[in-house]
């Protein structure tokens, strides 16, 4: 019989948050006005595919900042004077972060500008498509507090128009984005577009504590990982959030994202594969998620590099993705995957939220743990990420089923699957699971015997 360790972790604090946003301001600061170490970054992201030399530099900033070495330095040339505030917003806004984020407004009040709708619909004006415009000056009769028109609010969170694609003038972004992606789903409801734009507005109080917990979790697991380990991403989804964690420890230095759904491997397919998401895609999704896990690697290691790098550090590591599905006995056994991924041997298997909120169906997640625990090679680990007593879960406005499971059902199903020392954190939010289907998050760690 495994044995089990629970505890339970409270939402971030209001206090921890603060200093969080004080040195992301400061850090933001310090890069518009080219005083960041960041230029040494800048200066390797020209080309579309990192050299197997900028690879190396990548890697050795994560490996650096945990055997506490010096950070790489530079000798900064001040080409631009902050004139105005609302030059520094405009370009955090423009560096991935939507102007309804709670760090963008938490900037507007420090400084003491009033968000303004208006400014934020005539700064990215030129980008929109005609049919886009005309939806948004009707939204934005009606629009109300620091809020923008759903359509534009579309253009932010998703970033056509700063860095992907142009919209058609007569097609509007949404179907372009669909039309795009397109592909059979395979579980019914799914749309990578939909959950993109409900989930990643911005970075709130339970994506950062889900965030720390998880990354200290592996900080404290890492002398069970060998050097160079691989690690598998099973049920990666559209955003690279995972990926952005793994790669910043210095054992992970192999990350291989996988998923059923060909839209999110087209997606996913952006950012990896050793290419550069500033030359290619902006990993915008995942941009605030990447800012916090640095602050975290930073105050793990000790350091203060001022860097930002954990977008291209992430794409270092990252191979290009691969097609799991957790329905067959043998996942990764695809007619898709090269021989390579099928004959996959990961140090740590990782599953971000998938199998419980696939099926409705208690036998059927079973199954899936089953099929999931034959990934995972004898005194190897696996790490979820898992919903907690879920009925349903929201995407965009569809209510999409999940099977309701807690504690005592993961510590059952891993401990019937051959899984020992099984450690489950409980992040309590307080919140009601009446209106988004799921009381709180849970994070697991297991070795398999």
């Amino acid at each position: 019989m495994g044995k089990l360790i629970k505890k339970s972790v409270n939402l971030i604090s209001h206090r921890e948050i603060n200093c969080y946003y004080e040195y992301l301001l400061n850090a933001f600061k310090q890069e518009f006005l080219l005083l960041s170490n960041r230029q040494i970054i800048e200066r390797i992201i020209k080309d579309s595919v990192f050299s197997r030399q900028d690879i190396h530099f990548l890697k050795q900033i994560v490996a650096n900042g945990f055997n506490r070495k010096k950070a790489y330095k530079c000798k900064p040339m001040v080409r631009h004077r902050l004139e105005h505030p609302i030059e520094l917003i405009n370009y955090i806004v423009l560096e991935g972060y939507t102007p309804t984020s709670p760090f963008v407004i938490w900037a507007h009040k420090k400084f003491g500008i009033r968000w303004n709708p208006m400014h934020w619909f005539i700064l990215l004006m030129r980008d929109i498509s005609p049919v886009d415009l005309a939806a948004i000056r009707e939204e934005l009769k009606t629009c109300k507090g620091e809020r923008l028109p759903q359509t534009l609010e579309f253009y932010y969170r998703l970033g056509t128009g700063l860095e992907r694609l142009t919209v058609h003038p007569d097609i509007g972004i949404k179907k372009v984005l669909n039309e795009e992606f397109k592909d059979e789903a395979k579980y019914r409801g799914f749309n990578p577009i939909d959950y993109l734009d409900y989930y990643y507005g911005g970075l709130d109080k339970e994506d950062m504590a889900i965030a720390r917990t998880l990354y200290t979790m592996l900080v404290e697991h890492r002398q069970q990982l060998p050097p160079k380990s691989k690690a598998l991403i099973v049920g990666n989804g559209p955003v690279p959030d995972e990926a952005q964690t793994l790669a910043m420890l210095p054992e992970i230095d192999e990350i291989v994202p996988a998923d059923v759904d060909s839209r999110n491997i087209n997606i996913m397919q952006r950012h990896t594969g050793g290419r550069n998401p500033l030359s290619t895609q902006k990993a915008r999704p995942g941009e605030e998620h990447a800012d916090f896990i640095y602050y975290l690697f930073e105050k793990y290691a000790c350091v203060n590099y001022g860097l930002f790098a954990v977008r291209e550090i992430t794409s270092a590591k990252t191979a290009d993705p691969a097609y799991v599905d957790v329905s067959k006995s043998n996942p990764l056994e695809l007619p898709m995957n090269p021989p390579r991924i099928k004959n996959l041997k990961a140090d740590l298997v990782v599953v971000p939220f998938c199998p419980e909120s696939i099926t409705d169906n208690i036998d059927t997640y079973r199954t899936y743990i089953r099929n999931i625990s034959t990934l995972v090679e004898p005194k190897k680990h696996l790490c979820m990420l898992a919903l907690k007593n879920a009925e349903f879960y929201l995407s965009g406005v569809k209510k999409l089923k999940a099977v309701p499971i807690n504690e005592d059902t993961v510590f059952q199903e891993l401990t019937r699957n051959g899984f020992k020392d099984i450690e489950i954190i409980t992040i309590k939010t307080g919140l009601s699971s009446r209106k988004r289907g799921f009381s709180d998050s849970m994070i697991i760690w297991s070795t398999k015997a």
